[in-house]
């Protein structure tokens, strides 16, 4: 077998094993108070480079490790952080976690025109 061959075969291989520890989770970010959806929103794991926003509909869509403790964190400008733990999801599963953040009051008083 050429080394190239055996290149394709192994990245293949890796590629497999790697794809089958993902599990996903999704869900909707809205207002707690007014239930209005909050768009853009940022969602990430803690201590991890796993990250992506909420849409104009406040609905994200993440890829995380699976078989992990993990904690999914929830931010936006104007919203206290919240966070959410996910106890070792299992490969290939899909979970809902939607997301109610509370506004937060803010000390800013300069507003620029």
């Amino acid at each position: 077998m050429s080394h190239r061959a055996f290149l394709v075969i192994f990245l293949a291989i890796t590629f497999s094993a790697i794809h089958g520890q993902i599990a996903t989770v999704f869900g909707k970010v809205t207002d707690a108070e007014t239930e209005e959806v909050i768009d853009f929103a940022t969602l990430y794991l803690e201590g991890g480079s796993y990250s992506t926003e909420s849409n104009s509909e406040g609905i994200f869509k993440l890829e995380i490790p699976a078989n992990e403790r993990l904690i999914l964190v929830c931010t936006r400008i104007g919203y206290k952080e919240a966070r959410v733990l996910i106890d070792k999801t299992k490969a290939g599963l899909v979970r809902n976690i939607n997301f109610e953040l509370v506004s937060e009051e803010s000390d800013l008083d300069i507003v620029i025109t």
